[in-house]
């Protein structure tokens, strides 16, 4: 809390380390393109087990471009506990760094299997996390009972523009990188095709990870299938 908090810590951020990062992830659209400048947009922090998990909204500013908004979950892990919890890769790591004395890393938190838990049961309990400008919504369908006796969540490494984590080798969770304040047409399509129809030749709609602010805008951070 204290980083993203303090300006001078939030300008390292921005300037030194999600740079370089998100320039050498899979997922990120602008590599070809000058960048003026990144920035922090929005943070939501999440508890999950103890730990705290920050939905990092970041902002992409181009020279010859309108603005981009990039989703990234961010979370810090000590290094004697990272083997246990987390995927140690060069997509999961965004840096090392030095909190409270402790030694460790800054990670995507797509690549902690507490947080993708985290949101599968979220989704099933229809969980709701409030702030100051809004609602995290976990959100499941009526058609759908998803099975959370025993969650196993898996990466899947295929180079792509979002990124997908397989549930129980049943569900296909599509978490979006590059984000929108408006309507997600995916999200409402195969929403509107497994509650109002009787089209069956694609995945059904089985649950979302949405924030909606009290402006009325609306962010989809995912989609289950």
């Amino acid at each position: 809390e204290r980083i993203f908090a303090n300006y001078n810590e939030v300008r390292v951020l921005e300037r030194k380390i999600l740079h370089p990062f998100m320039k050498k992830c899979r997922w990120f659209g602008g590599k070809a393109r000058a960048i003026s400048k990144m920035s922090i947009h929005k943070v939501i922090p999440v508890k999950v087990e103890g730990e705290t998990h920050y939905l990092t909204i970041i902002e992409v500013h181009y020279v010859q471009r309108l603005p981009e908004f990039y989703f990234l979950p961010l979370c810090f892990i000590p290094s004697d506990n990272i083997i246990d919890t987390v995927e140690y890769t060069a997509q999961s790591v965004v840096s090392r760094a030095e909190i409270q004395g402790k030694i460790g890393f800054i990670l995507d938190s797509s690549y902690h299997k507490g947080f993708r838990d985290f949101l599968f049961t979220g989704m099933e309990r229809k969980a709701r996390i409030k702030d100051d400008e809004g609602t995290l919504e976990f959100n499941s369908s009526v058609f759908t009972k998803l099975n959370v006796e025993k969650v196993d969540s898996k990466i899947l490494k295929a180079d792509q523009s979002n990124t997908a984590i397989i549930y129980n080798d049943e569900y296909f969770f599509k978490f979006y990188r590059k984000i929108e304040q408006e309507i997600n047409p995916d999200l409402e399509i195969v929403r509107f095709l497994t509650e109002n129809t009787s089209f069956r030749n694609s995945p059904k709609f089985a649950g979302s990870v949405e924030y909606r602010a009290t402006d009325g805008s609306t962010i989809v951070f995912g989609l289950l299938q």
